[in-house]
């Protein structure tokens, strides 16, 4: 699958998917219900996905997801674990969830809960 240049299109339909994603991120998703949501076709969604983002819309959920996390962890406020936060944002494996999100952010998730809660103590 190689991709193209985008359209205007394509970058509509994908800024709308990724605000869709942002608003149900606890919700259990697939390409199929994305496309479906916007009105589009399964493959249209992958075709704007792979031209305006070089990616496939569940890796840009899975991005939008891993984000959301981190912004609990960082939260000094946030009482939650990081398995209840995870699996509220989708990620139901947890060995897999921790390995991703240290791919993204450099560093394990409890790593981010410590070092917020550090500086919050020394505050």
């Amino acid at each position: 699958m190689s991709s193209k240049t985008p359209s205007r299109h394509d970058y509509r339909l994908v800024d709308m998917a990724e605000d869709m994603m942002r608003s149900r991120y606890s919700e259990p998703s697939s390409t199929r219900d994305v496309a479906f949501s916007l009105g589009v076709s399964t493959r249209r969604i992958q075709i704007a996905f792979l031209n305006a983002r070089s990616s496939r819309p569940l890796d840009v959920l899975k991005s939008i997801r891993l984000q959301i996390v981190r912004d609990h962890l960082s939260n000094p406020a946030e009482q939650r674990t990081v398995t209840d936060i995870a699996t509220e944002c989708g990620f139901f494996h947890l060995g897999r969830f921790s390995i991703e999100y240290a791919k993204m952010f450099g560093g394990k998730p409890s790593q981010t809960v410590l070092g917020v809660r550090g500086r919050a103590s020394r505050s």
